[in-house]
């Protein structure tokens, strides 16, 4: 059970990353940027990058972690 629960804190962590993406929490991040300045439009398509990346190393994560969590929990002992 101990296993299963730290499996599901790291499933839970995954599943925020994947959030990001999320139009609330993308406009929320991006909203303090300033593109007027200049190189504005440089470190917005950067930040935008990592923020991409994140996202998409959490819906991987997620899957792997549900797999994980499956795995562990069919009882073969039957």
């Amino acid at each position: 059970m101990k296993d299963n629960k730290k499996i599901l804190f790291c499933l839970l962590g995954s599943f925020i990353l994947v959030l990001l993406k999320t139009f609330v929490y993308y406009e929320a991040g991006m909203s303090f940027i300033d593109t007027s300045i200049i190189g504005g439009n440089l470190y917005n398509t950067f930040i935008r990058f990592i923020i991409n990346l994140f996202s998409f190393s959490g819906f991987v994560l997620t899957i792997v972690f549900a797999i994980i969590l499956i795995i562990n929990n069919i009882n073969l002992k039957k």
